[in-house]
Formats: structure tokens, C-alpha cells, sequence
């Protein structure tokens, strides 16, 4: 998951942290 993609790790930490789930259609480029 640490892939050096900071989109990602946003998203994973956001739901680990917050327990917030990325909106359906969330692209990382």
C-alpha cells in the first residue's frame, strides 16, 4: 500500500484514521 502513491495513502489513512470510506468514482492517477 506505501507505494509512493500519495492519493492512496491519503485514502487508506483517511479510512484507517477517520473511518471515512473514498467517494465511489475516486480516481488516483
Amino acid at each position: 500500500y506505501d507505494s509512493g502513491n500519495a492519493c492512496v495513502r491519503k485514502a487508506v489513512d483517511g479510512y484507517l484514521l477517520d473511518g471515512t470510506v473514498p467517494k465511489n468514482g475516486t480516481v488516483c492517477s
